[in-house]
């Protein structure tokens, strides 16, 4: 699986420009929780995507901004229970992040967004409108929350990917009244489900994998939220990798397998590195730290050499051992 993974990497290359490897939104964070979407998004920067969007409430704006200036940030969701509810605007919060869509190639919705009235109100409307503009959906957290109670706002859109941990799978099967297994999960839903646990499961409604990646007994808080923009940004990456005489329809399942296998493996190896170093003090913010020299250990072929005449200094920066990466 790991070679399928190398082959839908988009290439560095002297030629590429900003958005080539890839545009990511995350939509979450609130008032208590500003961590989860920036260690969703950092993420999937760290793994190579060119920009990161987070839209988050106007109460977590100004913290997570201040984490890092890479991440570009929108505080336009409304979550605080101070809100006026007469100025509650739901159709232009919506306006204000579906303009965003056509420039991104991946949704990531849930990390930190809270469970508030207005809020779930908002991010039912966002999902119809996602599902309209055929973009590819990754729910997580208290996005899951909603799934829970509203199952069709999801259901039978074969670009969403599910990624439950064990008390989240559990509700979304009495939601749904189906057995208890991921398979059964994934058909009655129509959607890809990742089920996080000891053993992390993959399954496009067909097929089902395992990631058996050894990691470590430090459990922190923040996991769950890296193998939402690691999956994110792999699986926008298989859907623009389509082969010869393939269409995107074609490619959804193998989309699926592999980026939660790379999500999830990624996420993993980052536990491992970081618990070596740091044991039982270990934090999220150091698997962040750790990925990309992981990245680098799992894909090292990744970079592309230009015959470029005028910089003779550029042929020798980079390997190039693989040439049928994909470019997005």
């Amino acid at each position: 699986m790991l070679n399928k993974v190398r082959s839908i990497i988009p290439l560095l290359s002297y030629s590429s420009h900003k958005g080539n490897c890839g545009k990511v939104g995350v939509i979450g964070g609130s008032l208590e929780y500003t961590g989860a979407p920036y260690f969703s998004a950092m993420t999937a920067l760290r793994l190579g995507a060119d920009l990161s969007h987070i839209f988050c409430s106007k109460d977590a704006g100004t913290s997570i901004k201040t984490y890092s200036p890479d991440l570009i940030v929108h505080p336009v969701l409304e979550n605080s229970d101070n809100f006026n509810e007469k100025e509650f605007d739901v159709n232009l919060i919506v306006n204000k992040i579906e303009k965003w869509f056509p420039s991104l190639h991946v949704l990531i919705i849930g990390p930190g967004l809270g469970r508030t009235e207005q809020t779930f109100s908002t991010i039912s409307l966002l999902i119809e409108k996602a599902k309209e503009s055929n973009l590819p959906i990754i729910i997580d957290a208290d996005g899951l929350f909603l799934i829970s109670k509203k199952p069709e706002l999801i259901m039978n859109y074969n670009k969403a990917i599910l990624t439950p941990n064990v008390i989240e799978f559990s509700r979304l099967v009495k939601s749904v009244q189906c057995d208890n297994d991921i398979l059964s999960l994934s058909q009655k839903m129509g959607v890809g489900i990742i089920q996080k646990g000891k053993k992390d499961l993959i399954c496009n409604g067909e097929t089902v994998i395992e990631c058996r990646v050894r990691n470590s007994p430090r459990r922190c808080g923040g996991q769950g939220d890296l193998t939402s923009g690691a999956i994110g940004l792999f699986y926008s990456w298989a859907l623009n990798s389509i082969k010869l005489g393939e269409s995107v329809e074609d490619r959804i399942p193998e989309a699926i397998l592999i980026a939660g296998f790379a999500g999830c493996s990624i996420t993993r190896h980052c536990n491992q590195a970081a618990f070596i170093k740091h044991k039982r003090s270990m934090v999220a913010n150091d698997m962040i730290q750790e990925i990309g020299q992981v990245f680098d250990n799992l894909f090292p072929d990744t970079y592309e050499l230009l015959e470029d005449d005028d910089d003779e200094s550029n042929k020798s920066s980079f390997n190039n051992n693989n040439n049928n990466q994909s470019k997005i």
